[in-house]
């Protein structure tokens, strides 16, 4: 072997030594990732994150889980990922606190928008839908719910609740 050769081998041998720590490095912060339990939060922080409490948050799981798709890829995400980060997209508005900030869902942005749109379409399966959403058939119904509405918050001096009657 040549010097040229030799200097080129010892190059390859370097960065393909560089691209082996990297796998790693990316291997292992998966791992990190996936073992970080949202549901060993506090049940006050969980509610910051998803805005749902964590009983609620795991019967939506089983809800959605029939029509939600879950690749056999062990690298996949889970439908609790999905689900989650759509929890969180729906509470804040933003993928900015979604991706990579948090060691509970951290995705990347695009990954997020196709959990979204895959949670919105298994919630608006009819069998979903129309078991847990219900309108007001008549002036009656809408009379109540205001004034339901209204005790509550007035009770409770909630004022996310104010423009739902309104």
């Amino acid at each position: 072997m040549n010097n040229n050769n030799l200097q080129r081998f010892l190059l390859w041998e370097e960065i393909m030594e560089d691209v082996r720590d990297a796998e790693e490095f990316y291997n292992i912060r998966r791992e990190v990732l996936r073992r970080s339990n949202p549901f060993d939060l506090s049940d006050e922080k969980f509610i910051k994150l998803f805005r749902l409490t964590k009983p609620l948050c795991e019967n939506l799981i089983n809800i959605v889980r029939p029509f939600v798709h879950e690749p056999p890829r062990r690298s996949a995400l889970t439908v609790q990922t999905k689900v989650l980060a759509a929890l969180s997209f729906f509470g804040t508005g933003s993928y900015q606190e979604i991706t990579g900030a948090s060691n509970y869902v951290g995705i990347s942005q695009p990954s997020v928008s196709r959990c979204i749109k895959e949670v919105c379409n298994a919630m608006n399966q009819p069998q979903i839908l129309n078991n847990w959403i219900h309108f007001p058939r008549n002036i009656e119904e809408m009379q109540a719910l205001r004034t339901r509405y209204a005790s509550y918050w007035f009770r409770n001096n909630d004022y996310n609740v104010c423009n739902a009657y309104t």
